[in-house]
């Protein structure tokens, strides 16, 4: 019996023992396939790791100036503003920096200073750095269904490394093969241009849905604006070529003399040239008023003792004199002598209009144009009109004349100011050189009151052709009816307040 006991308990031993050994097999079976697969996801979570790392480091290094246009900018700057910054120097030197008066040369000298100074001209807006690197990498490796969003960019590593521990083993090959991709790409020899085509044809759809800028229809579009610009400006400051005058082509002015000058007889029946000659000789003696030609005129003159009023004559003379010799000088440094009447005058008003300050100051110094000898002169509508007048008469240019009984024709108030006229195939015509200068009277431009590229011109130098092309040699209707709500007409003098028909 116990013989059988024993031999029931072996063969139960010997029928147990497989079964055992079985179970313990498939059990071990199910633990290393979870491992290896638990050992395959996290190779491939540290595979993506290191790859992200290169990628992050690689956009940080060759694509993180894709956030803002600036380099791509300053390179395009290296080509178009550098070579318009050479074009303008090199035309200056060949041509305005051989204008022999001191004061033209000065104009062109500040405003090609002026352009030289034109750097990355517009302004474009970037994005963050950090921005730009979080939403690149966001968009290099999404996928279906990805957790992670954009309002958690701030946090973006660890929201995404999360995400990952989630998604299915394709998905994750997926976000590697990209990296990889990614990481290959060479851009050893592209620059910023290059690299923003490279990333938009790899990856379009960061610049056309998230990045929201298309280099084609943005910044080169602002580029060809800048360009356009560049070029405008360069027009602007080479149009004035034909004021450059050789040496030997500049008008002889020796013989100038107010002996020479013709009358302008005022229809009240007045010289003008009297007018401008008494000006002189009372600034020359603070002494006012006082007319040459009749030392009686006036008590305080006619009390005078002989002495005193031939010293009186002498210190005017003096002035006068001087005056002559800056008509003669200015004029002998500016005027070629084939130009032709239009030509003579736009030159003349330019060295006007940035020579003169416009002043209501001193008045018996602002009605003459004794100040030209001062770095800036000073004078008012007397001053322009009297210069114009001498210079055109003594260049030989006799239908020049004088205008100043102008009206408003809504009440025939008088609109107080003098100018020049010319006569033309027997049609009046406006020779304004007071108006025409806004270089720094009321110039909000030359005042730096407005924001430069709000504006068609980049500086008041641009601007002086404009006004001078408006008020000097313009039909006089056109003058009169230039603010149709303040029209003007011309009365035939300060009494007789009728219209003067003048053509």
């Amino acid at each position: 019996m116990k013989k059988f006991k024993l031999l029931s308990y072996v063969l139960f031993l010997s029928t147990s023992i497989p079964l055992i050994s079985t179970s313990c097999f498939n059990t071990t079976t199910v633990k290393k396939k979870k491992d290896i697969k638990d050992t395959k996801k996290d190779y491939l979570i540290n595979e993506i790791k290191i790859e992200y790392e290169k990628s992050i480091k690689k956009i940080q290094n060759e694509f993180l100036e894709l956030s803002s246009p600036v380099d791509y900018l300053n390179s395009l700057e290296e080509k178009y503003t550098k070579t318009f910054h050479e074009k303008v120097q090199t035309f200056y030197d060949e041509n305005y920096s051989k204008i022999v008066n001191s004061d033209l040369k000065k104009f062109y000298t500040e405003w090609k200073d002026e352009l030289l100074k034109i750097n990355n001209y517009f302004q474009i807006s970037h994005d963050k750095e950090n921005w730009f690197l979080e939403k690149f990498v966001y968009n290099l490796l999404k996928y279906n269904n990805m957790i992670f969003s954009s309002d958690r960019f701030n946090d973006f590593e660890k929201y995404f490394f999360d995400d990952l521990q989630q998604i299915d083993e394709l998905t994750k090959l997926d976000v590697l093969e990209k990296l990889k991709k990614f990481n290959s790409l060479d851009v050893s020899n592209l620059d910023w241009s290059g690299k923003w085509d490279l990333i938009k044809k790899e990856y379009n759809s960061f610049f056309e849905k998230s990045y929201m800028r298309n280099k084609d229809t943005y910044f080169d579009k602002k580029i060809n604006e800048i360009i356009d610009e560049l070029n405008k400006h360069y027009q602007l400051f080479t149009r004035d070529a034909w004021m450059v005058v050789p040496q030997a082509e500049l008008v002889d002015t020796s013989h100038f003399s107010y002996d020479n000058l013709d009358p302008f007889i005022e229809r009240n029946g007045r010289n003008h040239i009297d007018y401008i000659i008494d000006y002189i000789y009372e600034l020359a003696n603070s002494i006012r008023p006082i007319i040459v030609k009749r030392k009686s005129a006036f008590e305080h003159t006619r009390n005078m003792s002989d002495d005193e009023w031939n010293l009186m004559m002498e210190k005017g003379k003096k002035l006068l004199d001087e005056s002559l010799e800056l008509i003669k000088n200015s004029i002998g440094t500016i005027v070629n002598k084939n130009w032709n009447l239009e030509q003579t005058t736009k030159a003349l008003a330019k060295y006007l209009v940035y020579k003169n300050d416009y002043t209501t100051q001193n008045r018996w110094n602002a009605v003459t144009f004794v100040s030209l000898k001062n770095d800036v002169s000073n004078f008012l509508c007397q001053g322009y009109s009297a210069y114009m007048y001498i210079a055109l008469n003594l260049l030989g240019y006799k239908d020049v004349g004088f205008e100043s009984q102008y009206r408003f024709k809504t009440n025939k108030e008088i609109f107080a100011h003098i100018n020049n006229t010319y006569k033309i195939d027997n049609k009046l015509y406006v020779i304004d050189a007071t108006f025409a200068d806004k270089f720094r009277q009321n110039n909000e431009i030359y005042e730096n009151k407005v924001i430069k590229w709000n504006t068609k011109y980049l500086s008041a130098y641009e601007q002086v052709n404009e006004w001078i092309d408006k008020f000097v040699l313009v039909p006089m209707n056109d003058y009169l009816n230039q603010d149709p709500k303040q029209p003007l007409y011309i009365s035939i003098t300060s009494d007789d307040l009728s219209e003067f028909k003048f053509e």
